[in-house]
Formats: structure tokens, sequence, C-alpha cells
């Protein structure tokens, strides 16, 4: 599957609460699945624990941006974990049931490590880049 670039735009995101941080990230995938976005947007409402993921694939398969987690928040990385469930994918219309993705932020140099996997499955699909916090 092959993601069309992604646009976000500031309004997306005018709702989100004051608090918190909204984390914009450019990230390379390892490989060429299309399953890992070159760009994404995590919204962390530290306060509330509220948290919003949108990415390429995200926008295609749900529409809009998800619910996420944040799994763990440590001195030196912040993980955050989001799933998208029941869709069809490629030109065979093959039903995905399941796709977990976990993003892990380094703190301080604001790296990113994006990891995404089927449900079920053994392969898995990885991206690297750098975050800026807004």
């Amino acid at each position: 599957m092959r993601c069309l670039p992604l646009v976000l735009s500031a309004a997306l995101w005018a709702a989100a609460p004051a608090l918190g941080a909204t984390f914009v990230c450019s990230v390379e995938e390892v490989g060429d699945s299309g399953w890992i976005s070159p760009e994404l947007v995590i919204r962390d409402d530290a306060p509330s624990g509220a948290v919003l993921v949108s990415d390429a694939v995200v926008l295609m398969v749900a529409g809009a941006p998800v619910a996420g987690t944040r799994i763990s928040d440590s001195a030196t990385a912040t993980v955050y974990g989001w799933r998208l469930r029941n869709f069809t994918s490629g030109p065979q219309r093959q039903k995905v049931s399941r796709m977990l993705y976990r993003a892990t932020i380094t703190k301080g140099s604001l790296a990113v490590k994006v990891t995404g996997r089927p449900e079920g499955y053994d392969n898995s699909y990885i991206g690297r880049g750098t975050c800026a916090q807004k």
C-alpha cells in the first residue's frame, strides 16, 4: 500500500487543550511498504492522558485522527501506541483485522522510531526520524 503525502493543517489540532504537547515528526521508512507515513503528528494532553495520533495511514483508514495511549514515560523516552482495525488494503482488497503501531520519542534529541505490525503476523515495519515539539 502506498500513502499519499500528508498535509496536516493547524486547524486539525485547534480544538486541542492548551496544556500538553504536539509532536510533528518526519519519518523515513526502512523499506518501502507504505505502512509507515513520512509525517506523523502526536498530540499528548498530559494532564488528562488523552492522546491523538494522525498520519497518512490513519487518515486513509479512519478518516480522522485516532485515539492513542501513552504506553510509558521515562526520563529518557515516551512511548505511544495506537491501533487501526478492520480495514481492507491494496488492489486485492485484503482484509486487515488490526494494525498495531508504536512510536518511541527520545527526550532531548526528539528522535523517533515508529513501528507497525499486523496483529497475528511476524512481519513488522520500521521508520526513524526526528520530531519538533509544538
